[in-house]
């Protein structure tokens, strides 16, 4: 049987810094934008490089701002996942405790608005 993966967030920003001809575009897509917020975090020696890369093919400064907005995003999505499904009611069906029930409906009102 084959089997198909995705390589590692380390080695997809490394072959994105491997590339010799960077493109503006490929760069700001949502995939990579992820890829570089996670890089941020996890190998800000490599992704210095690239920031040294992009010097003078896109401003810096909203370079870092979308990171910084990607960023921003997942940890609110991983906020929402843990509150939605707190640790401690994870592998049963359906909570009945009222913490998790208020928690839910805080979060979907706030989705509402």
């Amino acid at each position: 049987p084959i089997v198909y993966g995705l390589p590692s967030f380390e080695e997809r920003f490394k072959d994105l810094l491997s590339c010799n001809e960077i493109n503006v575009d490929e760069v700001l897509s949502e995939q990579n934008m992820k890829l570089c917020a996670w890089a941020k975090s996890n190998l800000p020696s490599e992704y210095v490089k690239l920031k040294a890369k992009l010097k003078g093919k896109i401003n810096l400064r909203d370079f870092e701002k979308a990171v910084r907005h990607e960023t921003h995003r997942v940890s609110e999505n991983t906020q929402k996942s843990k509150i939605l499904n707190p640790s401690h009611c994870l592998g049963r069906q359906p909570c009945d405790e009222a913490r998790c029930r208020g928690e839910r409906q805080q979060v979907e009102e706030e989705e509402r608005e």
